[in-house]
């Protein structure tokens, strides 16, 4: 029997991973790698192996997970190391990192982001099986708008091809034979590997809305569904941003009606002050409350979540949204431009009337305050 390893960094790509399992991979023996990236991971890790739905969970504890802003250079720094000692010694790392020697034959590696994990559990992979191909999986927004490899530093890039060289590592990329996407049609750039369609997820399908309750045991809160604004928070951007939004909304819109959808990577601290109610249950992704709830009667707000896009790309939710990163100041997650253009896909794919994108703050407030 064939043999898939699934590796996930986010709770979009363990549920894109489960339909996958489910659906295209139904008749092969899967695991799966939780890395420690994922708010709650071990509970997660525990779930998963009570389903029954992967052969083996394995979870990833490593330093080598320290990105983004709320680790400093000096808590990432040490990390570095661990990945050179990983393109030297890919077994001892690979142990090292999910305890567990991985000594299956593994026809099929399925990933999202180059990085250094998914770099040493292929390499070690790779070893014991040359012939291994890979697919990446959709991980929300960012999956459709760029290559990622393009947004890594040039430095980085430089020392990681020398590293590659110095330790005879192979290069995952070299291996990728496809991209499992949602909506094929609406990637906004070409993909040197082909592109291909995701199982649909959706409420209907009993064994994946099945696997997801289990997974991630939600709660049905009708108070949510009464609430007119839903405001995602974004993971990557300045503080300032998601404020001054807030502010303006609160001139419109009773605080009562509203709620916050905070990031799980983002610091929730930054929205005690507002008077709204939050959501932020770290161990439950948004797609697991979509599967529950009704938010039909509800316009969601961001400067740019992906979970806005993907709340109607994988659950079909009805109504407009808004998204407010063309007109505000400071760090966009995103750049503006490369998302202009995929809101034209994204229109052609579902209504003109599903995404409203205000080009200054008054067409904001006129936007919110005629859907309300």
């Amino acid at each position: 029997m064939k043999k898939v390893l699934f590796c996930v960094d986010s709770y979009f790509q363990l549920t894109g991973s489960v339909g996958l399992r489910l659906e295209r991979y139904a008749d092969w023996e899967a695991d799966i790698v939780i890395y420690n990236t994922t708010p709650s991971a071990k509970k997660i890790c525990k779930r998963l192996r009570k389903e029954k739905i992967f052969r083996n969970v394995y979870f990833a504890d490593t330093l080598l997970a320290r990105v983004g802003d709320r680790y400093s250079l000096i808590q990432k720094f040490p990390k570095y190391f661990v990945y050179l000692a990983s393109m030297l010694w890919p077994e001892t790392g690979c142990r090292n990192i999910l305890r567990h020697r991985l000594d299956d034959l593994y026809d099929h590696l399925l990933f999202n982001g180059y990085g250094a994990i998914v770099e040493c559990i292929f390499n070690t992979c790779y070893r014991k099986n040359s012939r291994i191909r890979c697919y990446r999986i959709d991980d929300g927004l960012g999956t459709y708008l760029s290559e990622w490899v393009k947004e890594k530093w040039k430095i980085r890039n430089m020392l990681e091809e020398l590293m590659h060289k110095a330790c005879n590592f192979q290069h995952i990329e070299n291996y990728i034979d496809g991209y499992y996407v949602a909506e094929p049609e609406m990637m906004a750039f070409n993909p040197r590997y082909p592109v291909i369609q995701m199982p649909k997820l959706s409420r209907e399908n009993l064994e994946f809305a099945s696997a997801l309750k289990h997974i991630f045991p939600y709660q049905i809160q009708k108070q949510l569904e009464r609430k007119k604004i839903i405001f995602f928070g974004t993971w990557g951007g300045e503080v300032e941003i998601d404020l001054k939004l807030l502010k303006v909304l609160k001139e419109i819109v009773p605080a009562r009606d509203m709620l916050i959808k905070v990031h799980p990577r983002e610091d929730k601290r930054k929205y005690e002050d507002l008077g709204i109610d939050t959501m932020e249950q770290s161990e439950i992704p948004w797609e697991a409350v979509m599967l529950n709830q009704d938010f039909s009667n509800s316009i969601f707000i961001t400067v740019q979540s992906s979970a806005v896009f993907t709340s109607r790309m994988y659950f079909r939710k009805n109504g407009t949204d808004i998204y407010a990163y063309q007109f505000v100041e400071g760090k966009n997650y995103q750049l503006p431009d490369s998302i202009a253009g995929w809101i034209d896909l994204y229109q052609q794919k579902y209504s003109k009337d599903c995404v409203i994108v205000p080009r200054t703050l008054k067409e904001f407030k006129e936007a919110v305050r005629n859907r309300i």
